[in-house]
């Protein structure tokens, strides 16, 4: 079983996939049925009855598939859930809209701009290397540019906002663009990630963007991980 933020996607080994939209359900039902075989077994056969307005899709199963559990879940939606949504969880930043990608950047260069209001050569090596690891095309680039170079230094929270605004329009997780974030602000501080919690910059932005310290820690890892292989 897989549910999204609108539906729900079941599939039983050997069978096809059901689709089961959350939108319009009235009710949902379970029933066990029994039959007596001649051999004196008793045969089992599970149902949930899901009510539309204008339908009843009934889905049968012989094996130990929990479709009680399944019904459960769906009326549990239908009786609790008020609003219906979903976002991509899974999408490569380079994938993602221009305006998207270049409030990422900006999300970035306010963070590096906010201990002196200056970025350092090295922080902005690292800056640069990100840009050309995810391919950022010259547009965007140049206007990133101009943002750098501008005296304004733009408070984080404002340019978060702008950010999660797009997300939201582009129906993008927010939760996943954040921890994305996160781990491209952790791999640009590997001097002093043996004592992050002391970089008060780092905390900071780290906080503004829902990281908690075990993922911090989870990352640290992986990124060591990945230097000694």
């Amino acid at each position: 079983m897989v549910f999204t933020g609108t539906t729900a996607y079941i599939k039983e080994s050997f069978s096809a996939v059901e689709t089961i939209p959350y939108k319009g359900i009235d009710f949902v039902e379970y029933d066990l049925e029994k039959e007596l075989l001649e051999n004196g077994k008793v045969k089992e056969k599970k149902k949930i009855s899901i009510k539309y307005k204008e339908e009843i899709r009934e889905i049968y199963t012989e094996t130990s598939y929990p479709l009680q559990v399944l019904a459960d879940i769906l009326q549990g939606i239908k009786d609790n859930v008020e609003t219906l949504d979903s976002n991509n969880q899974m999408i490569q930043l380079q994938n993602l809209d221009p305006a998207i990608i270049e409030l990422y950047f900006r999300v970035i260069i306010a963070y590096l701009k906010l201990k002196d209001g200056i970025i350092a050569k090295n922080e902005y090596k690292e800056l640069i290397s990100l840009m050309a690891r995810l391919k950022i095309s010259k547009i965007v680039v140049d206007k990133l540019r101009d943002y750098r170079f501008s005296e304004d230094n733009e408070d984080i929270d404002v340019v978060l906002n702008k950010l999660k605004e797009q997300l939201k329009m582009h129906q993008v997780s927010s939760n996943a663009i954040y921890q994305s974030l996160g781990m491209d602000i952790i791999a640009m501080n590997l001097k002093v990630l043996d004592n992050w919690q002391a970089e008060e910059t780092l905390v900071y932005i780290l906080e503004k963007l829902r990281i908690t310290a075990k993922q911090v820690e989870f990352t640290i890892k992986k990124i060591n991980m990945e230097k000694n292989y």
